[in-house]
Order: C-alpha cells, then structure tokens, then sequence
C-alpha cells in the first residue's frame, strides 16, 4: 500500500456531511488523519484551541456525547427583503460535521486525535516550506514588477467575486435575487472583449462621455 495512494479497505477515514452531501477522505496513517482534521478545522475558525464561542458570524464547534462527531457551525445575518416599510433580516446557519474511522471502520474519538498534533509547530512548518523569492527586507525582489497601463488591446473584467456573490443568494429560501443588470448570466468575464482606450486620462475611459452635455 503507498502511504500517498492508500487502499479504501486499509486506510483511516474521514467523513465531511454538509447540506450538499458527504465526501470521503482516506488516510494512510493516523497522523496523517488528525493532522488533516486540525488543519480543517483552523481554516474554518481560525482558532487553535476550538473554543465555543457562539454569536452571529462566529463559527464555532460542537461535540456530541459519544465525542465522535464534531460540528462546525456558523450563523450568518443577511437581509431578505427590504420595502419602505424597512428591512427584513433573517439568519442562515451553515454546518459540517465531521467524523474519522479506524481501519476496521470504527469510530474514533476526535478529542484525542486533536490532541496528537501540536498544531502552532504544524502550522509553523507549513510555513517554512513555503517558497520565499529573494530575501526579505533586502530590496526589492528581481524580475519582479507591476504592471502599469494595462497590457494588450482588451481590458480585463474583474466580476468574478460578484459572481461569486451572486450564487450565494437562495430564492427557495425566500431571498431577494439581484437585479436582472447585475445577473450572473449578464456580468462580463476576462473572456469578454472589451477594448482599451489608447488614452490615459480617465475622462477618455469613462462609460459615457461628456456626461455634463444634455
């Protein structure tokens, strides 16, 4: 069995439950395991100790009395309508709950395997392995440079974040979806042409010009 490649019947596992579904992580060992879980967890909370902290937009964890399934749990503000009348906010609460199993598929105490990683020293190694270019403090780093001006003869489109966004919203949820300019289907992409103005000044480039001309 290759420790990278480890077979599904001899190998520790890892199961994520979200809404969506569940996805199966395999592991050839059980550092590996409690190595990925911490990992997963800190990228979530941002925290080392997994205190529970309850509050809106603070996401903390939750363990049930057999100590085998752990929950990550966030709740989130967003507004579901809004009229003259005022606003109407509700609250989205997005979970994962993840469970580990042995080679025999028993059940494993998440607890202890949190504590076999000293996850600040695994945190600080991952760190250092990273590539650094150059030396820090010293200069600026060679053939390194920002691009002014542009390049080419089509400017990029920068919507993905908004696009992103976009997809978040749930009308079966009762929320409000964006306008129909500010769609997805109807947002441009970098693969979109739009030509770049030869001009500099940024009256040239604005969307229409002589704005103070009726």
């Amino acid at each position: 069995m290759s420790p990278s490649h480890p077979t599904r019947a001899r190998a520790y596992g890892l199961r994520i439950a979200t809404p969506q579904g569940e996805v199966w992580h395999r592991h050839a060992s059980l550092t590996s395991l409690a190595e990925d879980i911490s990992l997963r967890l800190y990228r979530s909370t941002h925290r080392l100790d997994h205190s529970v902290d309850i509050g809106l937009w603070v996401p903390f964890t939750l363990l049930d009395a057999k100590g085998t399934l752990l929950t990550w749990i966030r709740r989130t503000p967003y507004q579901a309508n809004h009229n003259h009348f005022g606003t109407t906010k509700r609250i989205r609460i997005e979970w994962q709950s993840y469970e580990a199993f042995d080679r025999n598929g028993r059940s494993l105490q998440l607890s202890h395997l949190l504590n076999l990683v000293d996850l600040p020293e695994l945190l600080r190694e991952r760190k250092a392995k990273r590539i650094v270019h150059g030396e820090r403090g010293h200069g600026p780093i060679l053939n390194i440079h920002k691009s002014r001006g542009g390049n080419g003869w089509f400017r990029g489109i920068q919507t993905a974040h908004e696009i992103r966004q976009n997809a978040l919203v749930l009308p079966s949820a009762g929320e409000v979806p964006t306008r129909s300019a500010r769609n997805s289907n109807n947002l441009p992409t970098r693969w979109s042409e739009f030509s770049r103005s030869s001009q500099r000044s940024w009256k040239e480039q604005t969307k229409k010009n002589k704005q103070w001309d009726r």
